[in-house]
């Protein structure tokens, strides 16, 4: 996983990535394949492949360990790979998460972990995984796509993905593609490899590092691959270049990129072993916690059975004469554990090398070099096998130049061996080591031993700083290194905060040279900050010493101060670093270091540095360990005061460089759960988030540090023997503490130092008072015999080592005994306390007259420094009081007189006043310079008192929580007309009474008199003309006084000429019948009587100016005063004014004024109850730069729109007036003078007026709270911003009885805080989710739209919180327009749809809703289409209506009551009066025509609907029933010109749509046939028999009809089946055969269910006639235009009968048994192919012409790759058949397609006939085999 987020990864993509997706590709490096002793693989030609092992995991799936260095054998990487061929059937891939959950409950899980949560979910065996997308590091939700086992857990959010498919093959999907044909997928950031080409634009990150990648070759099967990086030089890592290129050599046409860094894992099941293994090294030392993973899994089946052994070590280095231990396992067929078989035997292949014991694998060399293969024998058979080289090195390495060593440190000095650029591994004897040239530390030659050798491992010298040279030699060779060694070189601080001395002895103070301030003086030490930009905040200042601020060397150290308090679930920083650092860092150090200090309840943050390595590979180290929550780690800061830190730097290659302005790292992550947490595990408050930690001396650590850096540590404080927890309760008045103290041990650990160990309780440091104790045999400090009164005490321990590290422990805790009556002190305050007077804490006992002495320390807020103490009666000064400024405390000492008894002193108690058991007061003078709403507060941090006790005395102590007192004033002062160039006047009023009061005298704040209050306490003056600030304070002559009370004078906005500008429409109750009009206009030009003027359109166009009415309104002075400068402040009239009694659906013309000064005219239209709706909404708005705002709204007037909704944050800051110019101005198009705005009041509405009183009085809106209006077919409720939990309860009530009144088909809310948010930096939407969504259930609310979060993100239907797609409602949270934009998160876990996609700059909605759907469509400011959601409900869901035509150009539908405008509309609709139907086109009514709708008839008169009964329409006469449906139509006789030219008179037939009929027709229940071509088309049949052409068929049928031309004899017919041959003889009444038992002139027939006759006929006497029961098929409707395909109708030759037939034709149900078919086979001839005609068409299609075989109807063709498989007709590579559907009289030409013959030079081919009857079917012989000529 990155150290960047999401956003970051974006910075990346749009800089780098994003510029694949044009896909310019250029020339791809030659790649090299090479082999490495037996196993393949290929790497680009700038890599060299040194090493590789191929493990079998099952079967189809291989594993390769591959190690690669560049052309100069430096850079190694090791990298790791599975390959699985996807066309095994055991196998395949699917997608893994955190337990396998498919809700989209999102959080992180080891890849390991992940698989046996899929492995018990799915009941697969995971044989290999690795990790999958990028993920947000705050929840752990993903990028991109994630789909488990066909689930669509998350979408694509604009991101690729690879997905399994539901045929089981892989592919390498864009963003765009669907993911309806999913069944597994995970999210990729970007394409590596495309067309199987490395996507060349990767090469603009250059950064090394962890990489993993998954890619689909030609061939269909899928690579996961995972290369090690920051692990130089073991492997140094990739760029997404260098990744791309090797996924390329490997042979992938595409690969995505997964998640790389510390989130990189490649995990696998080794062959004979039951469990997942992680093969790669993460960089982070463990296996991390991620969000998906990629899984193959095999279902090969286990049984135990051995199939093969696998051997180890496979491809490993040795040196002649190594001694080696070969191990063998067991395998079964599926790659699972198996026994060996008990005979199974260790040989050589070549027993030249050396010897093998057989039974336990132990290799010994002979010294022999070469390649030893290993081999396990079970009888004769070889059952497994491996090699390994023996050779000498033929290089020697240090990992670094120099190394620094600590004393009498062991190391192997990062020896590296190799042969043939592979690791060797080698053996004690191997080598000859020496030392050479050995100095002290003076660099002077020393005779003293820098250290000694033993088993190829150093070990260095004690005591002395020793500089030398290593040699090592390999034996009997000139293969040597050497490297330099110090031992003993002590840390080098190179940043310790203190004064900086030039080279020319000038001197610049800490503060200045290590100062990150922008304009910090010149020179300094080049120090910046920086944080990610997540919410958080930081700065650094050097602190001394004398301010009391944690110092612990010198005098000063570095106070880095940070803020996360408003950050959410994200990850943030607060950063301190070079600004450009430059050069490396001096020699070769071991380790970084600083010593830290933190406070008292520090959150668990983590503390890190970043460095480069010699590589460039940016290395993350940690001071603090990270947090494991699973593991009950929590990591971090766990210590208070100075700590000594270190980041090892052992296993990395130098020299390195510091980072930058983000090298020293205080993290919040949120993700981990680092700083949420104290050190004891107590989860802390956000506001607790924010404070300071404090660094000193960072340095550089070169192996040794004798210095002892370990703080000691207080164990445990215990009370009584019984350790103390917080919040304890002790019942004992009399307390021993005791407080263990221990020091790390280690060779320079120094000690406790006992005698500087100190004790506080309750404040009172009591160290030197002779109750503290040391025990040093006992590492013991204690506080003995303690007493201690009932109440809060606390107790602190602190203690340092001989170096002075410090450890300090304290403890809170409570005494109540019941049974003691020990005096008790408490601080009170006497209730509220006014400006200027003095608030009294009073101290008093519980029994004054035993009371001696107090002292008590009282915390007061700063600014708080006027104090004095008066002593009751009694008691005196002890001491003058003491003030500490830097806490803001002040101690105060009291004492008994000496001359006063307690018998005394308990007579004054007696007296039963209010101060009879007061010992003192301090009175605190209330500031003048207070705002109201201000508290007075204070606390008890430390106090001690003495009582008499007995002949003496006893010394308590005890402490106080902060208490809070209101503070309030004696009057109040409001101001009238605050415009420039006007006197003001000020109102004074008794802040009690509210009544206003005389003879107060008003001043500035400097003091001037501006006078006293006339009778009606007012005061005028023309002191504030100008637009300026006004501080004044009322104060009468006993000087009682007012808080300052600030106002100020405005200039005033508006159009210069007193015009109204920004007019608008907005939300109204009814939208039918009401508007509501808002205007600005400008105070002093322009009057405050607001009028509006308003007719119909239609009478304005007729009428002018006349036809206007008029509506007064409603003006609100309104001061917009955000700006610090006054002069920007302003001051308008909002005018307002609502129009009610309106028209329906009606356009008006309007404009506003002042009765004098006027508008433009603009125009409105009215709505219709229940119409389709079509609504725009826009999130938060609140920018400066409103570019992208004036895009979207540019847009948005392209479009109609009934009405509009912004969701609050209309302006950053509503009282300043440039903000309201800037957004009004993006909506001050004509379109917003029409259509209605509901505007949602905001957080930022609310900002600076907490009663959203000006964005209420710019739009009229009803309630910042909640409130309602329904638009068409939407409801809308909206519900303003709240922070407050009984407001939100409140709100969720009114929704439920609100939304229950209206009968909107749609039910929408709108809100600003969103109940399932993205954005988690506030907490102030958690009523919002509680309250909102369960009122959302009960309302039956559809869809919520909210703003606030500044991220666009979409929920499936939810109720309850869960998935419900029915019943659910769906929440949006909308984004923003512009500048804001915050990156979403979900740590909560919503099961959003659509979450995260934040590559746009603005968004807004476009919905339409009409009766059966509401679809909402979300546009980028471009206007391309992010997401698109459609929700269908109702009796009218499929969109089918049943529309009523109002009569007043709208449409009600009667089954969903939802109704349109007839315009645009084309359909039916019925007439609200009679019922019957209506036809529209276009809008358009349809008149005097012909209409049809679902096959009826109808026709429309000259009012538009459908005529009843009889009616004569071109003179023939038409029947109509009840409801307008055409019933019937007329014969009429016409002459018409017969072939020969000659008159004929024929019968024609009418029917609906004017036309005269054609063939058969059906009327009042016969059968008739009208001619259907020729002269006298139309024409009725009539008077005898008639051969008719049957259409499709072309057979010839006789029919017999009677004179009046109805059908009296249907026809026989025998069906022929493909072959020619008769199938059997149906019988056919008009053009539909009969079934069943029927009788035809006198005799009986059976027809089956297929119309075929199955029964002989036998005679019957029954002489009626009736028609036959046809088949389901009814009788053809009539023809009313001529038909396509002509079909003829010829009087027959012979004599026509004409009188009536005896045929009788019963109606009898059918039965349904199948006539019996016979079918013989014929033999066929033997197939010849024209040898010229055989040839390739193209590579995949060849093209053969057989000669014509007899009777055949088809032909088989088989098709091989070599002549021998074609003669002897085996092998084929395709057998096809082809029908034959054209052919030659002669010849038939056979095509053939196959990409089986892409790479195939010959092919030959065979072909024989074959012919097909019924069931059987027949061959003829196979040709001779031809061969096929290539094109």
């Amino acid at each position: 996983m990155k150290t960047f987020n999401k956003e970051e990864g974006k910075h990346m993509l749009k800089k780098a990535v994003k510029k694949f997706l044009s896909v310019v590709l250029a020339t791809a490096m030659v790649v090299s394949s090479i082999t490495v002793y037996g196993a393949s693989v290929k790497v680009p030609e700038d890599r060299v492949l040194t090493s590789v092992k191929e493990y079998s995991i099952a079967p189809g799936i291989k594993e390769k360990h591959i190690t690669t260095v560049d052309k100069d054998g430096n850079n190694q990487v090791q990298a790791y790979m599975a390959e699985v061929d996807l066309k095994t059937s055991s196998i395949g891939m699917m997608a893994g998460y955190k337990n396998y959950d498919k809700t989209g409950k999102w959080g992180m899980q080891t890849v390991r972990d992940q698989a046996k949560a899929a492995e018990k979910a799915t009941g697969k065996t995971i044989v290999a995984a690795i990790n999958g997308d990028y993920f947000d590091m705050g929840t752990g939700q993903p990028w991109g796509s994630l789909v488990m086992g066909g689930d669509i857990v998350q979408t694509q959010n604009g991101y690729p993905y690879f997905a399994i498919m539901k045929d089981g093959t892989a592919d390498c999907r864009e963003a765009y593609e669907p993911l309806d044909d999913v069944v597994e997928a995970i999210g990729s950031p970007f394409f590596l490899v495309k067309d199987g080409k490395a996507l060349e634009e990767l090469a603009a990150d250059p950064y090394a590092m962890p990489r993993c990648a998954v890619g689909i070759k030609a061939d269909g099967s899928v690579i996961i691959y995972e290369a090690d990086g920051r692990q130089a030089p073991k492997s140094c890592g990739q760029s997404l270049y260098e990744t791309a290129k090797q996924m390329e050599a490997m042979g992938c046409v595409e690969a995505l990129y997964l998640d790389g860094g510390g989130s990189a894992t490649f995990a696998s099941r080794t062959e004979g072993t039951d469990s997942l293994e992680v093969k790669n090294s993460p960089s982070d030392g463990t296996e991390r916690k991620v969000s998906s993973s990629l899984f193959i899994y095999s279902d090969a089946k286990a049984n135990g059975e051995f199939d093969h052994a696998t051997i180890s070590p496979l491809e490993e280095v040795y040196t002649p004469g190594s001694t080696v231990q070969f191990e063998a396992k067991g395998v079964d067929s599926a790659g699972s554990k198996a026994d060996l078989p008990k005979d199974a035997t260790f040989v050589l292949k070549d027993d030249s090398f050396g010897t093998i014991d057989g039974t336990t694998g132990q290799f010994v060399s002979n010294g022999t070099e070469g390649t030893v293969e290993v081999q396990l024998k079970s009888g004769d058979k070889v059952v497994g096998s491996t090699t390994i080289e023996v050779r000498k090195p033929d290089s020697i390495t240090f990992v670094n130049d120099e190394v620094n060593l600590g004393f009498e440190e062991e190391t192997d000095l990062g020896l590296t061996v190799k042969w043939n650029n592979r690791q060797v591994n080698y053996v004690d004897g191997d080598f000859i080591w020496t030392t050479e040239n050995v100095t002290d530390a003076n660099k002077q030659p020393s005779d003293l031993s820098i250290g000694t050798f033993k088993d190829n491992k150093f070990t260095s010298s004690d005591g002395n700083t020793l500089y030398g040279t290593i040699r090592c030699k390999y034996k009997n060779s000139d293969i040597q290194a050497t490297i330099n060694v110090v031992v003993g070189l002590q840390p080098t601080v190179v940043y310790d905060f203190e004064d900086h001395t030039m080279e020319d002895g000038t001197v610049i103070p800490a503060a200045d040279w290590y100062s990150t301030a922008a304009d910090k003086k010149e020179p300094n030490a080049g120090f910046k900050t920086m944080n990610y930009g997540r919410g958080g905040n930081e700065s650094t200042e050097v602190v001394d010493i004398a301010s009391g601020e944690p110092v612990r060397f010198g005098n000063h150290s570095l106070k880095l101060n940070y803020d996360f308090s408003q950050c959410g679930a994200v990850t943030e920083g607060a950063c301190v670093g070079l600004e450009n650092p430059s050069g490396d860092i001096p020699g070769t150090p071991t380790g970084i270091g600083m010593y830290v200090y933190a406070p008292e309840g520090i959150p668990n943050f983590w503390l890190r540095i970043q460095l480069y390595d010699a590589n460039g590979t940016v290395l993350n180290l940690n001071f603090t360990e990270e947090a494991n929550l699973d593991e009950h780690k929590l990591g971090g800061f766990d210590w208070t005061g100075w700590k000594y830190v270190e980041a090892s730097l052992k296993d990395y290659q130098a020299p390195y460089k510091f980072l930058g302005n983000n090298m020293i790292r205080l993290m919040f992550v949120n993700g981990t759960g680092m700083g949420l947490f104290d050190k004891d595990g107590n989860k802390i408050q956000p506001s607790d988030r924010k404070g300071a930690i404090y660094i000193d001396n960072i340095q550089f650590v070169y192996g040794a540090n004798t210095d002892d850096t370990d703080n000691p540590s207080i164990d445990t404080i215990s009370a009584n023997g019984t350790e103390l927890n917080d919040d304890a309760v002790l019942d004992t008045n009399n307390v021993t503490f005791t407080a263990r103290a221990s020091d790390l041990q280690n060779k320079y650990t120094s000690g406790v130092d006992f005698t500087t160990a100190n004790v506080w309780l309750d404040g009172v440091n009591l160290t030197n008072g002779g109750s503290m104790h040391t025990d040093e045999s006992k590492d013991e400090i204690s506080l003995n015999n303690q007493k201690l009164a009932n109440g809060k005490h606390t107790i602190k321990f602190s203690v340092r080592d001989k170096f002075g590290n410090e450890a300090s422990k304290t403890k809170t805790f409570e005494v109540k005994n019941k049974d003691d009556n020990t005096v008790t002190i408490n601080a009170t305050s006497q209730g509220e306390v006014n400006i200027g007077d003095e608030a009294n804490i009073d101290f008093t006992a519980s029994d004054v007259s035993k009371v001696n002495e107090l002292t008590a320390t009282v915390k007061l807020a700063k600014g708080y420094s006027d104090y004095s103490v008066s002593y009751a009666e009694g008691f005196e000064q002890a001491k003058e009081p003491e003030y500490n400024k830097a806490n803001n405390q002040v101690t105060i000492y009291a004492k008994k007189k000496a001359s006063e008894t307690s018998n005394q002193i308990a007579t004054y108690a007696d007296t039963a006043n209010e101060d009879s058991n007061k010992i003192a007061t301090l009175s605190v003078k209330i500031p003048l310079d207070v705002s109201a709403g201000s508290k007075f507060s204070y606390s008890i941090p430390s106090a001690t008192y003495k009582i008499a006790a007995g002949d003496g005395e006893e010394t308590y102590t005890f402490v106080q929580d902060t208490e809070y007192t209101d503070i309030g004033d004696y009057y109040t002062i409001s101001f009238s007309d605050l415009i420039e160039g006007m006197d003001i006047t000020m109102s004074v009023k008794d802040s009690k009474t509210g009544k206003r009061v005389k003879g107060v005298s008003v001043y500035k704040e400097d003091g001037e008199l501006l006078g006293k209050t006339d009778l009606r306490g007012n005061i005028t003056t023309s002191k504030f003309q100008e637009a300026q600030a006004i501080s004044v304070y009322a104060q009468d002559d006993n000087g009682h006084r007012s808080f300052i009370t600030k106002a100020q004078t405005y200039a005033t906005a508006g159009n210069e000429d007193g015009t109204p500008t920004f007019v608008k429409v907005n939300a109204v109750k009814d939208s039918t019948s009401m508007k509501n009009i808002t205007w600005v206009s400008k105070p002093g030009v322009s009057e405050d009587t607001p009028v509006v003027l308003y007719a119909k359109k239609s009478d304005y166009e007729k009428d002018g100016d006349a036809a206007f009415k008029k509506v007064e309104g409603k003006c609100k002075l309104t001061s917009l005063s955000g700006y610090s400068d006054v002069k920007e402040n302003r001051i308008i009239y909002a005018n307002s004014a609502e129009i009610s009694n309106l028209d329906v659906d009606t356009t008006y013309v309007y404009k506003v004024g002042d009765g004098d000064l006027w508008s433009k005219e603009y125009k409105f239209t009215t709505a219709y109850k229940n119409e389709d709706t079509k609504f725009f909404l826009v999130g938060d708005t609140q920018a400066e730069d409103t570019t992208i705002i004036s895009k979207i709204t540019d847009m948005i007037s392209k479009e109609h729109y009934d009405f509009g909704v912004q969701t609050g944050d209309f302006v950053d800051d509503p009282t300043k007036y440039n903000y309201w110019d800037n957004i009004l101005t993006a909506f001050d198009g004509d379109v917003f003078k029409g259509v209605d705005m509901i505007h949602v009041t905001g957080n930022h509405e609310l900002a600076g007026d907490p009663d959203s009183t000006i964005a209420k009085n710019m739009f009229n809106i009803e309630s910042e709270h909640h409130y309602s209006v329904t638009y068409g077919n939407v409801y809308v409720a909206v519900i303003g911003y709240t922070a407050s939990k009984n407001q939100t309860i409140e709100d969720a009530k009114w929704l439920v009885e609100d939304a229950a009144k209206s009968n909107a088909k749609w039910k929408v809310v709108v809100s600003h805080q969103p109940p399932y948010g993205t954005n988690e930096t506030t907490h102030d939407c958690e009523n919002v989710h509680k309250y909102i969504s369960e009122a959302c259930d009960q309302a039956g609310i559809d869809f919520m739209f909210s703003g606030h979060d500044h991220a666009y993100a979409r929920t499936n239907p939810l109720k309850a919180g869960t998935r419900d797609t029915e019943n659910g409602t769906v929440y949006y949270v909308c984004g923003s327009t512009g500048e804001k934009s915050y990156p979403a998160t979900n740590v909560r876990g919503y099961d959003f749809a659509k979450f995260g996609n934040t590559d746009y700059d603005g968004i807004y909605f476009s919905v339409d809703a009409n009766a059966s759907e509401f679809k909402v469509d979300v546009y980028d400011q471009d206007g391309n289409l992010l997401d698109t959601y459609t929700k269908s409900k109702g009796e009218c869901a499929n969109g089918i209506h049943d529309y009523v035509y109002q009569g007043d150009g709208h449409l009600i539908c009667k089954k969903c009551d939802g109704s349109r405008k007839v315009d645009g509309y084309t359909g039916i609709a019925t007439n609200k009066d009679n019922g019957l139907p209506m036809f529209f086109a276009n809008g358009n009514l349809d008149k005097n025509r012909w209409e049809t709708n679902d096959n009826d008839n109808y026709y429309v008169g000259e009012d538009g609907v459908a005529v009843t009964g009889k009616n004569t329409i071109d003179g023939k006469e038409y029947t109509f029933d009840e409801n307008g449906k055409f019933v019937r139509g007329s014969f009429v006789e016409e002459v018409v010109k017969d072939k020969k030219g000659k008159d004929v008179t024929i019968t024609r037939y009418y029917t609906a749509g004017g036309s005269y009929a054609l063939m058969w027709q059906e009327i009042d229940g016969n059968l008739y046939y009208f001619q259907n071509s020729g002269k006298e088309m139309g024409r009725m049949l009539s008077g005898g028999q008639w051969i008719i052409t049957t259409r499709g068929k072309n057979t010839k049928r006789t029919y017999t009809f009677a004179k009046d031309g109805k059908l009296t004899v249907g026809a026989f017919e025998d069906e022929l089946d493909s072959d020619g041959n008769v199938k059997g003889t149906r019988y056919y009444w008009g053009d539909n055969y009969v079934t069943g038992e029927v009788e035809i002139k006198g005799k009986k027939y059976k027809f089956d269910e297929n119309g075929y006759m199955v029964k002989e006929p036998e005679t019957t006497t029954d002489t009626t006639t009736e028609k036959p029961t046809t088949p389901a098929t009814t009788t053809q409707k009539p023809t009313t235009q001529k038909p396509t395909t002509e079909v003829t109708t010829q009087k027959p030759t012979t004599e026509v009968t004409t009188q009536k037939p005896t045929t009788v034709v019963t109606t009898q149900k059918p039965t349904t048994k199948k006539p019996t078919t016979v079918v013989t086979t014929q033999k066929l001839g033997k197939a010849s192919v024209a040898k010229k005609s055989a040839k390739r068409v193209s590579k995949k299609k060849i093209s053969l012409m057989v000669k014509k075989v007899n009777k055949a109807n088809g032909y088989q063709v088989r098709v091989y790759k070599t002549k021998k498989n074609a003669n002897n007709n085996k092998k084929a590579l395709v057998t096809c058949t082809k029908k034959v559907v054209k052919a030659n009289k002669n010849a038939v030409t056979i095509k053939v397609t196959s990409k089986k013959f892409k790479n195939k030079k010959t092919l030959y081919a065979r072909v024989r006939a074959f012919r097909k009857v019924g069931k059987n079917t027949s061959y003829g012989k196979w040709s001779k085999p031809v061969k096929i000529k290539n094109k």
